[in-house]
């Protein structure tokens, strides 16, 4: 089959070995009783179809601890989600809220310089022309 499947064994054994390294980050495994190996599966037609990898790997253990860890990083990732999202909306918030405030004092500015009194020396270049 190896050889049909252009794989030497020391890549399969290879491969194993690195299959068996990711497998032991969150299960305990009987490494001694794992089998690793390339098969055909069969189509339904009874002929050869495409190799397949088989890996039949015995579980001592889950390792929770890990399981524990990996829900704790979710929750503080989505913790601190929620607390960006608030920021960006108190950021938000006050923006608009500066926007309000100088355009009431550009209004305020502006009925200001109309409601002006004229001056007498006004009056009189007036009366002048």
């Amino acid at each position: 089959m190896q050889d049909r499947a252009n794989v030497s064994a020391d890549f399969l054994e290879l491969m194993k070995q690195e299959i068996i390294e990711v497998i032991k980050k969150y299960i305990d495994v009987d490494e001694s009783a794992i089998d690793v190996r390339m098969t055909n599966k069969q189509n339904d037609d009874g002929t050869n179809g495409a190799p397949a990898l088989y890996a039949n790997i015995p579980i001592l253990s889950i390792k929770d601890d890990v399981l524990r860890e990996k829900h704790k990083e979710l929750e503080k990732e989505e913790h601190e989600d929620e607390e960006n999202k608030k920021e960006q909306e108190v950021e938000k918030n006050s923006e608009e809220q500066n926007k309000e405030e100088t355009n009431q004092e550009e209004i305020k500015e502006n009925t200001e310089e109309k409601d002006e009194p004229i001056l007498e020396e006004d009056t009189e270049t007036v009366n002048k022309d």
